[in-house]
């Protein structure tokens, strides 16, 4: 096939990513800080309330995930990192000169934002994965280039090599598992 073309892979969601996984961190600071303040102003029984919601969150992120559907939309984490930081925002404010409040809390803001990006690379993958389906018949003879003398040439070199067979099946282990990386193997 002919040289000097661009080759594109996939790649990490790039538009509005770190803004989106800022935001979610953000709302768990903003959920942090209710927390503190309910629970100078209204007592420590906060604590228990803030995390009755906490909970709820958690058990409609499993039912979704029994359900074989996405585990939560974007509003559901948000919920979840918002009842999060309210939850840890009481834990540290009961007693903020304890060391483990402290890393309580961060981890709190760090795991907001892991799951959010989690989340946007599993959507990501999503994507890739039924781009990688579209029009994929299960054989390689069946390719469309956007060089035709290329794609003559890969059918015809595939054919003479004796392994069609065995790079179809790569391929449908590739589109199955909607990622390639150098580790993943047959």
């Amino acid at each position: 096939y002919s040289w000097g073309k661009l080759i594109s892979t996939a790649s990490s969601p790039s538009v509005n990513f770190w803004p989106r996984v800022l935001r979610m961190a953000f709302i768990y600071l903003f959920g942090a800080g209710v927390g503190c303040i309910l629970t100078v102003r209204f007592t420590v029984a906060m604590f228990f309330i803030s995390s009755t919601g906490l909970v709820f969150a958690m058990v409609l992120s499993a039912l979704g995930s029994l359900r074989g559907t996405h585990p939560c939309s974007a509003t559901m984490y948000g919920l979840a990192a918002f009842e999060l930081g309210v939850w840890c925002g009481n834990v540290f404010s009961v007693a903020p000169e304890v060391f483990s409040g402290w890393i309580f809390f961060l981890v709190g803001f760090l795991g907001a934002a892991a799951v959010e990006a989690d989340r946007l690379w599993g959507a990501e993958a999503g994507k890739q994965t039924e781009q990688l389906r579209k029009g994929f018949t299960g054989h390689l003879r069946d390719a469309q280039c956007t060089q035709l003398a290329d794609g003559e040439l890969i059918r015809q070199q595939l054919a003479e090599s004796g392994s069609e067979e065995a790079a179809d099946q790569a391929v449908e282990v590739l589109v199955y598992m909607g990622i390639s990386t150098p580790h993943l193997r047959m």
